[in-house]
């Protein structure tokens, strides 16, 4: 059978969906803040990140915008996004794809603003020989110095930050890519299959290997 939908019959379900986000947007003394589930009345740790906060709602909006352009309240939440993120960059030092500094590049390049090259810069100045302390707190938790390899929370969410840094011309982007890749390159375990990225670099482990092929904490995010 022929299919006689159209982009026509999607739109507007899109954008009462769309609407209905909208609706969700708080602002407090900070800035923006979207929570988590209706009916939460207080933003939580995580209120910043691409995972459950803010800078979701960048990638939304940089979605919304290749489809039409941006209202004009849109522009202003857009605008408030941003100077959100990019208020605490000098002073962060989580560096994750979910709520970090990673996410925060994510979500500044997504709106097309300013503000990621500082995020580059300290990313290499929290940078160590071997990698960037795990900050992450929520769970899986880890032990503090803890490194992890997966791109979600760990090394990979570098080199995917920076390269999407680099693909922007974003100075610094390009020696943040290469330490980044250094550093995964390194934590490389040898197997007969070929080279294994488990979340959890060898050195850190005390407990048996989970395998994870995922993209969040495993083999297919590194890839």
């Amino acid at each position: 059978m022929g299919d006689d939908r159209s982009v026509d019959s999607y739109l507007p379900v899109a954008e009462d969906a769309w609407r209905w986000v909208l609706a969700q947007v708080r602002y407090d003394d900070a800035g923006p803040w979207i929570p988590q589930h209706p009916g939460v009345t207080e933003p939580d740790a995580y209120r910043d990140g691409m995972y459950a906060g803010i800078g979701g709602l960048a990638h939304a909006l940089a979605e919304v915008r290749a489809t039409r352009g941006w209202t004009g309240p849109e522009q202003s939440l857009a605008d408030a996004v941003a100077e959100r993120l990019v208020a605490p960059v000098a002073e962060q030092t989580t560096y994750d794809f979910f709520d970090g500094l990673g996410s925060t590049i994510g979500a500044l390049l997504a709106l097309g603003a300013p503000g990621s090259e500082a995020a580059v810069a300290r990313l290499l100045a929290l940078a160590e020989d071997d990698g960037w302390p795990q900050g992450y707190v929520g769970p899986p938790s880890s032990l503090p110095g803890t490194r992890l390899n997966d791109a979600t929370l760990g090394t990979a969410s570098v080199l995917l930050s920076a390269v999407w840094a680099h693909r922007n011309g974003v100075p610094g982007a390009s020696e943040l890519a290469a330490h980044a890749a250094g550093v995964l390159l390194a934590e490389a375990e040898q197997r007969e299959t070929g080279p294994h990225w488990p979340f959890v670099p060898a050195r850190f482990r005390t407990r048996p290997e989970v395998q994870m092929p995922n993209w969040s904490h495993g083999q297919a995010g590194i890839a």
